[in-house]
């Protein structure tokens, strides 16, 4: 462990924002105000400034001069870079009531969800009635139908569905705060609504070990004492049904909540019930091999798209390619949107298994017009396959190659079908964000990669308050265009405690610590080895912290060799969320780092395994899993009685 670095983020945030003006903005139309502003520290003022100075920048350039003699001066690559930092500086910064009286961007989060609801409300009406008639609103709608036939299929594959089944780590209902791991979502009471509650049964049928785990709990509720070394007698599937309809609660509502976004408006996200979550992830696991097996898009990967921004940047071919974004998109998949596009068998599992209304933080029950929000496991590719089936339709009704790109709202499609890509998604009630959106020009966006023809224009954004060691460290990283702002920020930790040299070899470290030149990290803590013929560096270790009010009960064991089977890693199954501690480690110049002999490796398996305690070095070496050995043995006790083992997937 560390002593803990105290920082003011308002001092950080000032001292950076100060210098990068200074330094980088001199000569630009709004540094002389953004300067006034900063110094009196009117931030209402600067805002505004920087509100101005992004609208410049989807206009790509400003007016100079004045009267009739003002001329059209378009902003060069390195200017189009300087404006977006500052813009990236103080648009996406967290600031607080004090700094700008009346800020309340949770509040107006939720005015703008309910004025969409009222809007999509609209939208759903007209497409219902269309439906109802047997039309389409729109010619290209039979097309994507046809393409989401193709590459979803008429009905889900509900055997991957349901081995692919597992609970996330995020928040659900009855499952919130920083305890949210597996072992809480099993334990607690679960939380469910009706129409998913079948398909619940039917994925804990095929989890051979959530099938033991709750046979055994149905055993102990009925007064049976049964023991961690006994087998249960396994509950039939109705046994298990019955189960769960005495014992999960419930619901009809999302719980809907703000997470931040920009610093005057945040964004909506529903919290959903904790079994619905285990569908949702094998519904986004299927949604999402299909999509990378049949049509090409690869939803773990965003470097393509961020390439393609690229090329269209450059300009080249006679037909560049053009970014688009859709405005609030997550929350703009609508009802009518997915029956009309959708087979029925698909429309029918997916709204089983979604949340059909929503709580506002002020206790008002509603109904979803949307189909989803955010928050539900499958929103992600479920409007993925939407807006790349627009991209196929505008292909084949322009008579051009289908040449698209789809990541969520990313969009990439050729620029002689981006009107008519427009015009079929408004037919659909998406609205366009024009912010986001560049068909001409030579600025393009896609994926958080910004391109001003060939250079990369990406700012650093900063969307923290910078209070801790490593938050200083990785925004001191991000800044690796603008060295003078990292010796500012380097200011604020004048030990230095943790550096290592900008080279590519050090290319991985973000928030471990600071990248620097090799003169500065060379005169801190930086030691030279013999058996690697390498300088070492002192480097910041995060750890994950594990929650110390796990009971030493039985059905406690059963979870912690589930969560080995899952895949668990770390020292403990069962950790908090977005709870961390650090430490820093020395690197030692006396003890080998090549030493660690297969005879070692021997005799600390051996130790493990007849439950006597490690040695220092067996410790050093992180080998005390003592939690993992005691799972580890559970699984092959089930193995010999035929239990088939659910490993991580």
């Amino acid at each position: 462990m560390t002593k803990r670095l105290k920082l003011d983020h308002q001092s950080v945030h000032l001292a950076a924002l100060k210098t990068y003006v200074l330094t980088y903005c001199q000569g630009l139309a709004f540094s002389s105000a953004a300067l006034g502003a900063i110094r009196s520290r009117d931030w209402t003022k600067l805002v505004s400034i920087a509100k101005d100075a992004d609208k410049t920048l989807r206009d790509l350039g400003t007016w100079s001069g004045t009267g009739p003699t003002e001329v059209w001066a378009p902003y060069s690559a390195d200017e189009f870079a300087c404006v977006s930092q500052f813009v990236a500086m103080v648009v996406k910064y967290p600031f607080d009531q004090k700094q700008i009286p009346g800020l309340n961007p949770d509040a107006v989060a939720i005015d703008k969800f309910i004025a969409d609801e009222r809007r999509n409300k609209r939208v759903n009406a007209i497409l219902r009635g269309y439906r109802t008639r047997g039309l389409d609103r729109h010619p290209s709608h039979e097309i994507m139908r046809e393409w989401i036939l193709k590459i979803m299929g008429d009905k889900p594959d509900f055997e991957y569905i349901y081995n692919h089944c597992d609970f996330s780590g995020g928040a659900s209902l009855g499952v919130h705060g920083k305890a949210t791991h597996f072992g809480n979502k099993v334990e607690k009471q679960l939380t469910c609504t009706p129409t998913a509650l079948k398909y619940f049964t039917r994925a804990v049928l095929s989890n051979e070990q959530l099938h033991l785990y709750y046979s055994a709990r149905s055993r102990e509720r009925q007064g049976d004492n049964v023991p961690l070394d006994a087998l249960p007698c396994l509950l039939t599937p109705g046994e298990l049904r019955d189960y769960f309809e005495g014992s999960v609660k419930l619901v009809q509502e999302d719980k809907l909540s703000c997470a931040a976004k920009n610093f005057d408006c945040s964004r909506t996200v529903g919290t959903p019930a904790t079994c619905n979550t285990f569908i949702q992830k094998g519904t986004d696991q299927m949604m999402r091999r299909n999509l990378k097996d049949r049509a090409n898009l690869d939803l773990s990967r965003q470097d393509v798209n961020q390439w393609m921004a690229r090329e269209g940047a450059i300009g080249s071919g006679s037909i560049p390619y053009v970014t688009k974004d859709v405005k609030g998109a997550s929350n703009s998949v609508l009802l009518e949107v997915v029956r009309t596009l959708y087979s029925e068998d698909w429309f029918t599992f997916l709204n089983d298994t979604r949340s059909p209304g929503y709580t506002l933080p002020d206790g008002s029950r509603h109904r979803y017009e949307l189909f989803c929000s955010m928050g539900n496991g499958f929103c992600f590719p479920l409007e993925t396959s939407i807006f790349a089936a627009a991209c196929v339709a505008a292909c084949k009704m322009a008579g051009a190659p289908v040449d698209f790109r789809v990541y969520g709202d990313d969009i990439i499609v050729r620029q002689d079908v981006a009107l008519l890509l427009s015009e079929i998604l408004r037919s659909l009630g998406f609205r366009l964000n024009l912010d986001k959106s560049f068909i001409h020009g030579p600025f393009r966006e896609s994926c958080g990669a910004n391109w001003h023809g060939e250079q990369d224009v990406t700012p650093a954004y900063w969307r923290h308050r910078i209070t801790t060691r490593s938050e200083l460290h990785a925004i001191h990283n991000a800044h690796h265009k603008h060295p003078e702002i990292q010796r500012v920020l380097r200011g604020f930790d004048p030990e230095l405690r943790c550096c290592v040299p900008d080279t590519l070899q050090y290319s991985f470290v973000t928030d471990q610590a600071f990248r620097v030149s090799n003169d500065v990290c060379m005169g801190n803590g930086a030691v030279w080895r013999r058996d690697t013929q390498s300088f070492r560096y002192r480097m910041l270790q995060s750890l994950p912290v594990k929650d110390e009010t796990i009971p030493a009960e039985d059905r406690w064991v059963r979870l912690r060799q589930i969560s080995a089977l899952r895949g668990s890693t770390f020292e403990d199954a069962f950790l908090l969320r977005r709870s961390t501690r650090f430490a820093i480690t020395d690197p030692d110049a006396k003890r080998p780092e090549c030493n660690f002999s297969g005879r070692r490796a021997k005799e600390q398996r051996q130790q493990a395994w007849s439950g006597n305690p490690p040695t220092s070095q067996s410790q050093e070496h992180g080998s005390n899993y003592p939690w993992l050995v005691t799972a580890l043995k559970g699984a092959l006790i089930d193995a010999k009685r035929g239990i088939r083992v659910n490993g991580p997937r």
